[in-house]
């Protein structure tokens, strides 16, 4: 059974009209400090949506409450003085089957009868970031999860993972549609054992996939090209220069249908550096490039994680970077579009005390903008999370955490997206208890302030969150796993409303 629970973040309810905060009165329209000529009649709206009356107190500061005809009334017994609290006591008196009336009537989520401000349950009674559908698939194993996952163009949902084989596994790629219909799913098995880690879907459905394989001298980085039915269309091995493993790290397409993948290589004893390479549509190599942390004289193991193009096909892509045995840091570069050095980097925790922090997704919005998350894995401390978001010239616009989001301490940030409206979705893993994961998703406005959450939990058992991603329509989608036996887990993809998704 899965259990939701909303948290209210800045989300109004019920009939198009949000409810006044708790320190000021209750008049539909009236706003703290409003000012109005003692004793006029002003209007108001009903939850049925038509037009009501509510008069100007005498004080010339507080509205009445709105005065509506039959089936629209919002009396809550509230007498409109500064010290109420607005807390309705009352059944809210909308007519049966009407959004805002109080009861959640066939087609709606959530109605709580404008009783809450702020809350997580929007105009037409849809549950904001909530749980739009959640697919489990795939035998129980000890290991088989989804990894990573993309959107197409279609709204299918493409998801990247591992497939348990008991000794071996192999790479899991699937196909849904978009209401989490499996349209297709395959187990690549091309070595003795493979991880998928990380996935992109062009404007035509074509998939890049990008994993780790078993190589003659550790893993191997292999990238291919699917084609939208799930047949191979190329592929490519690279093995870094020096034994040892080189893995897979993110996925992305640019404007021109270019595959831009990210990974790490191994170039030397104690030496390991991010590696990025633009392959064509027909799948030649057109440049590659590696970028190396100065290191500790001894060690300079860095790595390549996701990958973002914004619409100038410039590539963002960011990583993990050495600095001591106690020490790393989340770093954001930025290469053209013909790669060459990196344009410009970012590292804006690095310094200080004793840290490990790590890359938690990247993502760019439709005017260029870049928005960068970073999350901290130190176990002798809290895990927490902070997001960076910077214009093209890598001019730092604003940054959050999870604290001034109101999300709290607690939650592992493992993915994030960006819709073209600029607003982004968050995938966390959430354990604040120290007790079952939980998988929570939230939103943040353009701006940086905190837009709407929801978790998802089960009564026993974990979930655990991978990757996540946003549509174009600002739905937040999430992989990973779920276990309900402690020892055996499941593959999980699930989808969460957007702001704009009325279901």
């Amino acid at each position: 059974m899965v259990a939701l629970a909303g948290a209210a973040l800045a989300v109004s309810c019920g009939d198009d009209t949000p409810e006044p905060p708790a320190d000021s009165s209750t008049g539909v329209f009236d706003p703290v400090g409003i000012d109005c000529t003692p004793g006029a009649v002003l209007g108001c709206m009903c939850n049925n949506g038509q037009a009501g009356t509510q008069t100007c107190a005498d004080n010339g500061s507080e509205l009445s409450r709105c005065v509506c005809g039959e089936g629209g009334s919002l009396d809550t017994g509230d007498t409109g003085t500064d010290d109420d609290d607005d807390t309705d006591t009352d059944e809210p008196t909308g007519s049966p089957g009407q959004c805002g009336n109080g009861v959640v009537d066939e087609g709606e989520q959530c109605d709580d009868g404008n009783g809450v401000y702020d809350d997580a349950c929007s105009n037409d009674c849809i549950a904001e970031c909530g749980l739009g559908w959640e697919v489990r698939f795939g035998k129980e194993d000890p290991s088989s999860a989804g990894e990573d996952i993309a959107v197409g163009p279609d709204a299918s949902v493409v998801v990247v993972g591992t497939e348990d084989q008991g000794i071996e596994s192999n790479i899991w790629l699937a196909r849904f549609d978009a209401e989490g219909n499996e349209l297709w799913s395959q187990s690549i098995d091309n070595a003795s054992t493979e991880a998928g880690e990380a996935v992109a879907v062009d404007e035509d459905g074509n998939i890049v996939v990008v994993a780790s394989i078993a190589g003659a001298d550790g893993s191997d980085i292999w990238v291919a090209m699917i084609d939208p039915d799930g047949n191979e269309i190329w592929s490519d091995t690279h093995d870094g220069a020096a034994d040892g493993d080189d893995f897979g790290g993110g996925a992305a397409f640019d404007a021109d249908g270019n595959a831009i993948v990210s990974g790490t290589v191994r170039d030397a004893d104690g030496d390991s550096d991010v590696w990025v390479r633009k392959y064509s549509r027909g799948g030649n190599a057109q440049w590659t490039e590696t970028f190396s942390g100065a290191g500790n004289g001894t060690f300079s193991i860095d790595a390549g994680e996701e990958v973002a193009v914004d619409g100038d096909g410039n590539i963002y892509v960011s990583a993990e970077i050495y600095v001591d045995f106690d020490e790393q840091d989340a770093q954001l570069l930025k290469y053209g579009p013909n790669g060459g050095a990196p344009e410009w980097t970012r590292a804006p925790l690095a310094g200080g005390a004793a840290h490990e922090h790590s890359p938690a997704g990247v993502g760019v919005d439709a005017d260029g903008n870049v928005v960068f998350g970073i999350r901290r894995d130190n176990t002798s401390v809290a895990a927490t999370f902070w997001l960076f978001k910077y214009d093209a010239d890598g001019g730092e616009t604003w940054m959050v955490d999870a604290e001034s989001l109101e999300i709290g301490n607690r939650h592992f940030l493992d993915g994030l997206g960006v819709a073209d409206s600029g607003r982004i979705g968050l995938v966390m893993t959430e354990d604040p208890e120290m007790e079952d994961l939980r998988v929570r998703v939230a939103t943040i406005e353009a701006d940086g302030t905190p837009g709407c959450d929801d978790v998802i939990a089960l009564d026993l058992g974990i979930f655990i969150s991978a990757g996540g991603t946003v549509d174009s329509a600002g739905n937040t989608f999430a992989t990973g796993l779920v276990s309900v036996n402690g020892t055996a887990q499941q593959r999980w993809l699930a989808r969460f409303r957007g702001a704009a998704t009325t279901e």
